[in-house]
């Protein structure tokens, strides 16, 4: 994925007039978008540990200065992506090989800086045309990226990138035909007031090792989005499942509260193991869970839950064995 994201940072060439569109372009095979606020993430607690940890690691594999390496970028790609680069969204339609179909959405405030001469000086660079529209190519290895420049109407970019010819080119029919009925639709930014948003039109069943045919809630849920929002010492997330039908919204929300009541005569009847690590990740459980507010609007279901901050960041420690 080096290779790729080397691509991305020195991309394109060429811009193509559109709308200022307000929806991203998700092709139908999409099954997962996940989004993040590039400014909004870098205020809260756990993007400046991010950033912070991301400045440490690049600046070593870039032999410059931890100090210096903000300015060293804002110099090389010609602004500052903290205040320039609006909304960073990663499409997935293959869960177990995302790489395969790898495709990004980059949304940017009025300028690409000097990603022009970036992108020319990288090796395997080539362009060409196709049904009026030029796309830009860098190769690496056994690794490609094709990439688009798109200039908007209201003067904000967008860049629009994909492993493959195919994937670009479904982004582009979508982000030309605005008012074409799609199914999938996503804001092309976070809400506001958040810092991230993921949605889920089909749910990674062999990722997550579980069968459908034997678990109540995917029988019932269309499609599931998660909004992500910063609460200081705490991280916020609204969980919305989209039930088939409002019947049964009203079952995924009997099943929700009733699996709460579970976890509180769980917690009043259950005597402590003596593993003091797995009793404290289960009252962790309990608490996030015991917390958690649910409402019900037609088809939709949230779950509004509140993480602490040190939790998540513990978690991604453990999980991804990261600094942070």
């Amino acid at each position: 994925m080096r290779p790729l994201g080397l691509t991305l940072i020195a991309s394109v060439l060429f811009t193509l007039p559109c709308a200022g569109q307000t929806t991203l372009p998700v092709p139908e095979e999409t099954k997962m978008v996940v989004q993040l606020d590039v400014n909004a993430f870098a205020k809260t607690d756990l993007g400046t540990h991010a950033v912070s940890l991301i400045q440490e690691i690049a600046s070593k594999e870039m032999s410059v200065e931890e100090a210096k390496f903000m300015s060293t970028i804002e110099q090389m790609v010609g602004f500052d992506p903290f205040t320039e680069i609006q909304t960073v969204s990663v499409l997935v339609s293959d869960y177990e090989s995302p790489e395969e179909d790898f495709r990004m959405a980059l949304q940017l405030k009025t300028t690409t800086g000097n990603l022009e001469g970036l992108m020319l000086s990288l090796p395997g660079y080539d362009f060409y045309e196709k049904d009026g529209v030029t796309i830009h190519t860098i190769k690496e290895e056994a690794v490609s990226a094709f990439v688009a420049f798109l200039n908007n109407v209201d003067g904000s970019k967008r860049i629009l990138a994909a492993a493959g010819e195919k994937g670009l080119m479904q982004m582009l029919q979508r982000d030309q035909s605005p008012t074409k009925q799609i199914k999938r639709q996503v804001n092309s930014a976070v809400p506001e007031g958040a810092f991230a948003q993921v949605h889920i039109f089909q749910f990674p069943d062999e990722a997550l090792e579980i069968d459908p045919d034997d678990n109540a809630v995917f029988k019932l849920v269309d499609n599931l989005s998660v909004v992500f929002g910063d609460a200081g010492s705490e991280i916020t997330a609204d969980v919305t499942l989209t039930a088939i039908d409002e019947k049964k919204a009203e079952q995924i929300e009997e099943l929700v509260e009733g699996f709460k009541l579970v976890l509180r005569l769980h917690e009043q009847m259950e005597e402590p193991n003596g593993d003091d690590e797995a009793d404290a990740e289960m009252s962790k459980m309990l608490d996030l869970l015991n917390g958690a507010k649910v409402e019900r609007n037609g088809e939709k279901v949230t779950i509004h839950l509140k993480v602490p901050v040190n939790v998540v960041i513990d978690f991604i420690r453990d999980e991804a064995e990261l600094p942070l």
